[in-house]
């Protein structure tokens, strides 16, 4: 099986490079200044942010229960 050569990674390393970059511009330009205008967007983020922080209380006083049942310092 003939191997490939150094050049045509070169050339999928720089394209990925590339690629990564232009998403970076795209969150930067469009998708970020896009949540801090509208404030749906941003509800909606702070709403399942919230949820998110909950549960993983609500896990964290599980694994006390199951780990210090007499109340003990996790």
């Amino acid at each position: 099986m003939p191997q490939l050569e150094v050049t045509t990674y070169n050339v999928q390393y720089w394209w990925g490079i590339i690629i990564l970059f232009l998403l970076l511009i795209l969150l930067e330009v469009f998708v970020f200044p896009l949540i801090k205008r509208s404030w749906s967007i941003r509800t909606f983020l702070m709403k399942w942010e919230w949820s998110l922080i909950k549960e993983l209380k609500f896990k964290d006083e599980i694994v006390k229960s199951l780990f210090y049942p007499f109340g003990g310092a996790l």
